[in-house]
């Protein structure tokens, strides 16, 4: 069984809280506006100024109601969106501890503010990052190599070669030249895939290829590279951005065009 370097789906669950406690917020912001204007009624009766705020107060309410039911509407969708993210990962990591055990799986790893990288994979056949995602549907290719779901163009095929080149750029800022490949793969494990699992230099897996195309991987790292490996992306892993400085000069990846 392969090591897992600490839980996934992490991020993208703190995200879904995130929002929930935004939805919180808008509910209890009406919520105090109208308690306050019925106390102030309450308080005032029949005067000119209880009027007012009683007049404020349903004014608040039927605007407000409105204004919050579609602001709650776009908060609890990307409340979803991120919560859905979440449980993907934990399934895509779940589902890679069935490698043998030189494998190391690396769940999170933050290189930058505001966004993870969903898993690194070390291993024998080398360095992968992956990117997984809960599309559904249908991914396919046409002549050019642009990959698509359901027929419409996959725009996070970019975020996928730049999480690649990130984790590429922090092993120089350690390694200098000795860096080995660095592989972008996105695993799509509800989505079918019609197209080749290897285009544009970015492997595309789903539930029922992701751990057979790494056990298939002809081996490029001895046991103890891999060991050396490790450790650095537990380091990376536990003291996350702070302590590195971009290299000034990043060099090209090796192995991707």
């Amino acid at each position: 069984m392969a090591k897992r370097y600490s839980s996934a789906g992490r991020f993208c669950k703190s995200e879904a809280s995130r929002y929930f406690d935004k939805i919180l917020f808008l509910v209890a912001v009406v919520a105090v506006s109208g308690g306050f204007g019925v106390g102030f009624f309450s308080a005032k009766r029949w005067t000119m100024p209880g009027l007012i705020a009683l007049a404020a107060t349903i004014i608040l309410l039927v605007f407000g109601t409105k204004f919050i039911d579609k602001a709650i509407e776009k908060l609890g969708k990307e409340r979803l969106k991120h919560w859905r993210g979440g449980q993907v990962e934990e399934l895509v990591s779940w589902l890679l501890e069935d490698l043998s055990d030189d494998w190391h799986i690396f769940n999170g790893l933050m290189l930058k503010g505001g966004s993870d990288i969903d898993h690194v994979l070390v291993g024998p056949g080398g360095i992968f990052v992956i990117s997984t995602k809960s599309q559904r549907g249908i991914f396919t290719a046409n002549d050019d190599r642009r990959i698509f779901c359901n027929l419409k163009p996959m725009g996070f095929i970019n975020d996928v070669w730049d999480q690649a080149k990130q984790v590429r750029s922090r092993l120089e800022a350690f390694l200098i030249n000795d860096v080995p490949p660095v592989y972008p793969v996105l695993a799509v494990p509800f989505a079918w895939v019609q197209c080749e699992s290897k285009r544009n230099d970015i492997w595309i897996l789903h539930q029922e290829n992701l751990v057979q195309a790494f056990q298939d991987c002809k081996q490029t790292l001895s046991k103890d590279e891999v060991k050396k490996l490790a450790k650095l992306f537990e380091k990376l892993l536990i003291e996350g951005r702070e302590f590195y400085k971009p290299p000034a000069n990043p060099h090209k990846l090796v192995g991707m065009k």
